[in-house]
């Protein structure tokens, strides 16, 4: 509703947030088209939106009332909620090390996809077929001010041999590492909807 309200989108109009995870925007979209097949709306903005690096520390407890003796601790939600499974408490790193054993997915054929991905995201990138879709952003960091305008996850010099060289990442006989899992990145996207 916020991000609706401050791109200018009125008052009087419906907005809602939806919160699966990663899904979400996916969900997002989905959601807007069966609003417009149902005839509840002609015109949808669906989007998603990341911003693991705002993501914030939780206090738990009786901290509102303060704390009179003792030490109290927080929370990185990033770990707890968003990266790990809050009911099974598995890290996400750990779900992919099971699912690569399960599906019998070797790291080389790991390491082979991330390459592959980034090669393609990286001539994409280059040949400018993104860039009328990013919006440059201004941001301001430690470093200074800065403008992104193309997807900073994108290795473009990335090697089959960087890759191999990388250890696992979550554990010791892992093939997960950080250079074929996804990333931590702050990121958005929106599409516009419309009936025929």
């Amino acid at each position: 509703r916020q991000v609706a309200l401050r791109a200018g989108i009125p008052v009087q109009k419906p907005a809602y947030t939806l919160n699966m995870i990663c899904g979400s925007g996916m969900k997002s979209i989905t959601e807007g088209a069966i609003h417009i097949q149902s005839g509840y709306a002609d015109l949808v903005v669906a989007g998603g939106m990341e911003n693991m690096s705002q993501a914030p520390f939780l206090l738990r407890g009786e901290i509102r009332g303060g704390v009179k003796f003792g030490a109290f601790s927080s929370e990185d939600l990033i770990q707890s909620d968003g990266l790990t499974d809050p009911l099974l408490h598995i890290p996400m790193g750990e779900t992919a090390e099971a699912i690569a054993a399960h599906e019998q997915i070797s790291r080389a054929e790991q390491d082979q996809y991330a390459l592959d991905s980034h090669q393609k995201a990286s001539a994409a990138s280059r040949a400018g077929h993104f860039a009328e879709e990013i919006v440059p952003v201004t941001v301001s960091a430690k470093r200074g001010v800065s403008v992104v305008r193309e997807d900073e996850q994108i290795r473009h010099d990335l090697s089959a041999d960087q890759l191999a060289a990388l250890k696992p990442a979550f554990r010791r006989d892992g093939s997960v590492t950080a250079g074929n899992a996804s990333g931590l990145n702050d990121g958005a996207a929106s599409v516009i909807l419309a009936s025929a």
